[in-house]
Formats: structure tokens, sequence, C-alpha cells
């Protein structure tokens, strides 16, 4: 069995950048509630320590989508992007709505 296959359950680099996305961004809300939490309670050490962690994991998340959105992972067979991919901006913009 392929190393990467036991670590991950699936060889598909495009899901495994997705999962990152989204525990990086759960991991981020969940700091969100730390810190609240810590705020609340009167300890700054702790509520800036939250923020902090909170900061790296909205990095890993930009790092993620960076990486689906520019093509850095090729499609099986291709050796690119998945034709009609876009980019940050126009998600961005898509998101945004009317």
């Amino acid at each position: 069995m392929d190393p990467q296959q036991r670590a991950t359950g699936a060889r598909d680099a495009e899901y495994n950048l997705v999962s990152v996305l989204y525990h990086a961004l759960h991991e981020a809300e969940t700091c969100e509630m730390y810190a609240l939490d810590a705020e609340a309670a009167g300890d700054d050490n702790l509520t800036s320590f939250f923020r902090n962690v909170q900061a790296t994991h909205r990095q890993v998340a930009e790092q993620a989508k960076t990486r689906l959105y520019t093509g850095r992972v090729a499609m099986p067979g291709t050796s690119g992007p998945a034709h009609g991919a876009i980019g940050p901006a126009e998600a961005g913009s898509e998101a945004a709505g009317p």
C-alpha cells in the first residue's frame, strides 16, 4: 500500500487540500470561542494566545485556498488546473453576492 494512501485514506491531493482547508477554518472558529471565553474571564494573556493560534489557522486556510485556486494541484491526466477553475479574486466576488 502507498504510504500516502495509508496516511490519508485517499490519494487525491485536491481532497486533502479541501480537508486541510475545512479543518483550519473549523479550528479558527473554535479558537474564536476560546478567545471570547478567556476575554470574559479577564485573562488577556490567554486571549492573546488564542487569537494568535486563530491567526495561524487562518493563514493555513489561505494557503490551502491559494493552492486550490492557482492550480498547484493538477487534475489526474492533466498538467494544470481543471478546466474552468476560478481564482481567489473570482471566488471572493462570487461569495460577496449582489
